[in-house]
């Protein structure tokens, strides 16, 4: 089941690869963790999520890293049973998403997102408690632009995100015979980048090359980043009986080749 991003742009339903996957049967996100799905009654964390084929899986609960853009996405799909042996590693499905790829013509667009827990009404069991949502405005700005490098044989697409709060953080430190020290108050904000470069090297065959960058910064922490790189070619081979399969260089160590031979018979 495949879901389009012009489809998703009309429904109620949010945008993220796992919000998306609901509008398939047999899914559901009621599970131990956020972000988790179940999908034809597996386990939460046992499940294969793709960026232009490329696995973003967190290792630890099975949900997707965040190396993706909402408004980047093109397409996703969700493939629930009857998976092709292609895929792997999972006893739930496969969700993977597409990218954007550009076309002959700029064009670009902009988002911008607010959010503040103070919105949210209370529930009776949160006014019972005296339990009040916090009033922390978050921001989220996201940007998109593609177009042709060379019209008919070599395209981009682009895409940027950042989104977060100004917050105070209550961090202190206590060790005898130091005084107490904070709190300290520091910016909690994320950035993403994904960029796109596609060409058609022929009438049959195409090459795709996707970036995704993603820093992580942290109080007091030095900066950490997130890199997600692929290459795909993708041949047309055309022998009678068989399929066109790509080849994918996947974080620039593995390298998968299946290519049909060519006494390959056709199925009877």
């Amino acid at each position: 089941q495949t879901y389009a991003k012009s489809v998703v742009d009309l429904l109620p339903v949010g945008r993220r690869p796992f919000d998306v996957s609901e509008l398939a049967s047999g899914v559901t996100t009621n599970t131990s963790n956020v972000s988790q799905v179940t999908l034809s009654g597996a386990f939460g964390y046992d499940n294969v999520f793709m960026v232009n084929g490329v696995d973003i899986n967190d290792n630890v609960q099975g949900t997707a890293n965040n190396l993706f853009i909402e408004d980047a996405i093109q397409e996703t799909s969700v493939l629930t049973n009857g998976i092709s042996a292609e895929y792997g590693r999972f006893s739930g499905g496969v969700i993977n998403v597409v990218t954007r790829s550009g076309g002959n013509s700029f064009s670009g667009s902009f988002r911008e997102g607010l959010s503040n827990p103070s919105w949210v009404t209370q529930t009776p069991l949160e006014r019972t408690a005296a339990i009040k949502h916090a009033d922390i405005l978050s921001k989220a700005h996201e940007g998109t632009f593609g177009g042709p490098v060379v019209k008919d044989r070599l395209w981009f697409f682009s895409s940027y995100r950042q989104w977060g709060s100004d917050k105070t953080v209550p961090l202190t430190f206590n060790q005898p015979g130091v005084p107490q020290e904070g709190p300290y108050s520091y910016i909690n904000r994320l950035y993403s980048t994904l960029v796109r470069l596609t060409g058609q090297l022929g009438s049959k065959n195409k090459i795709s090359a996707y970036y995704a960058w993603m820093p992580r910064p942290r109080p007091f922490i030095n900066t950490s980043a997130g890199i997600n790189f692929a290459v795909s070619y993708a041949p047309r081979i055309l022998v009678e009986g068989a399929v066109s399969v790509p080849v994918v260089f996947d974080n620039g160590a593995d390298l998968v080749v299946a290519a049909a031979p060519a006494n390959l018979e056709p199925a009877s």
